[in-house]
């Protein structure tokens, strides 16, 4: 896997950590994994790699937590996210009405 792919899979993860946050969601790895469709060892490993790196801390139990720097990223993408998938639905409705009439 490049190293780009694995970025864009910790960039998923913080965002949808953020977005539980938001909605006053503990964040819970199985919870991470069911939302991004992906196995619960990928979400382990990911954040694994999230706590190493300053992004996430743990009570030593099930809940994880994100630190500032995680809650900024995880904002970032998320934020991202959101208009990529605004500009994505406009330029489709804009292909159907120009194509479809």
């Amino acid at each position: 896997m490049t190293k780009t792919a694995r970025q864009r899979e910790k960039e998923d993860c913080l965002g949808t950590m953020y977005a539980m946050k938001r909605k006053d969601h503990q964040i819970i790895k199985a919870d991470i994994a069911r939302e991004l469709g992906v196995s619960a060892a990928k979400v382990d490993r990911l954040c694994r790699e999230l706590l190493e790196e300053g992004y996430l801390r743990s009570d030593g139990g099930r809940a994880l937590f994100l630190t500032a720097p995680g809650l900024s990223k995880g904002q970032e993408y998320m934020e991202r996210k959101q208009t990529y998938l605004f500009l994505y639905d406009a330029r489709k409705r804009s292909e159907s009405a120009v194509s479809g009439r």
